[in-house]
């Protein structure tokens, strides 16, 4: 009597290519790094484009200020942009 074998386990069974999937991986977590800095790189552009000389300690102030006029969507505006580029 003999048992069956069974066939031999493939670890990668993903029909994408490894190098297409590091591709994507990378663009996902470069994607990523972008919107998670977003809001502190459009606070300071803003501080870039004005007139107020820039301290660590009103980063906050501007913070608030930008969610409580324009919403707080408004700290990722001109992320789509960024993330197309």
């Amino acid at each position: 009597m003999t048992w069956p074998t069974k066939s031999p386990v493939t670890i990668d069974n993903n029909p994408m290519p490894s190098q297409f999937r590091n591709l994507v991986a990378g663009g996902l977590a470069g994607m990523m790094a972008k919107s998670v800095t977003a809001p502190l790189d459009r606070i300071k552009i803003l501080f870039q484009v004005s007139a107020e000389p820039f301290r660590l300690s009103a980063v906050p102030r501007v913070a608030m200020t930008i969610c409580r006029e324009e919403g707080v969507s408004a700290l990722w505006k001109g992320n789509t942009a960024t993330l197309i580029r």
